[in-house]
């Protein structure tokens, strides 16, 4: 069976970009992943922010304790065989585009990316196999992150992979896997920051270890994606049947109000339709 274990991580205000990233290991790179974790961690949950900025468990450890750390980590996690990838996304670039977007949306169309990169991927490596979803807890992202999953399984999205998808869960940051996606989709968050925001910006030696196997990587959707598709939205919302009129109509019929979950359910409900009609 594969695991594929998940996290998000954002700037220190939120403002300018927003990373979600995840793993994918076989049972044994994990198993063999949570011994070097927990004898370099002392068996304390490793969390980046927190360690990169010597906050919580990490108060009476130095700066250069702490870097050495994540350092050691990430050469740990470099070693494991383990895959990583992830999305970045220019939070300005994309308000800019568009300004009506809700929140959160940028988070569930980075979730679903991410998971179909990580799932066609074990496919490639080992069709029919097994794979499991699990990302961190977040009780605001959790029920969307369900329905989208519900969605993909449903319309088949990951079929032509020849994997079996279980259910999506969420664990807490005890478990290594957890811990070491917190650790990639950081490394990630910070080096798409500093290409985007800083010219005098050099790789982070954590993250550099990372990139140097060729088995972690991601990419980066800037102002430049976010016009583009405004541009092309009319047709990809015909392709869809995400017809603003007629969803808005939905929401009268069903008394209910635009949010997240009702565009979903509403994007969900076409597509069985359309399911249906093909039938």
């Amino acid at each position: 069976m594969f695991v594929i274990y998940g996290d998000e991580s954002l700037d220190a205000r939120g403002e300018r970009v927003i990373a979600l990233a995840a793993l994918l290991g076989n049972e044994d790179q994990w198993a063999e992943l949570n011994r070097p974790w927990a004898a370099r961690t002392g068996g304390m949950p490793f969390h980046a922010a927190d360690c990169e900025s010597g906050y919580g468990d990490y108060r009476a450890l130095s700066q250069g304790e702490r870097a050495q750390l994540s350092l050691d980590l990430a050469r740990i996690l470099a070693n494991s065989g383990i895959i990583g990838f992830g999305i970045g996304i220019d939070v300005a670039g994309c308000r800019r585009a568009f300004p009506d977007m809700l929140p959160d949306h940028n988070y569930y169309s980075a979730f679903l990316r991410t998971v179909d990169f990580l799932v066609e991927r074990a496919g490639m490596l080992r069709g029919n196999e097994p794979v499991r979803i699990i990302f961190d807890r977040h009780k605001r992202t959790e029920h969307n992150c369900r329905l989208l999953h519900k969605y993909a399984f449903e319309e088949g999205q990951w079929a032509a992979s020849g994997t079996m998808i279980d259910e999506l869960s969420f664990a807490s940051r005890d478990d290594v896997g957890i811990q070491a996606a917190d650790l990639w989709v950081r490394e990630f968050m910070k080096y798409f920051d500093g290409q985007l925001f800083s010219e005098q910006y050099a790789t982070r030696p954590q993250c550099q270890a990372l990139l140097d196997t060729k088995r972690f990587g991601g990419d980066f959707l800037c102002a430049e994606y976010f016009e583009d598709l405004k541009r092309k939205l009319p047709v990809l919302e015909a392709q869809t049947g995400m017809d603003r009129a007629k969803y808005l109509s939905w929401l009268q019929a069903k008394g209910r109000q635009d949010n997240q979950s009702n565009r979903i359910l509403y994007i969900t409900q076409i597509a069985a339709m359309d399911r249906h009609n093909r039938e």
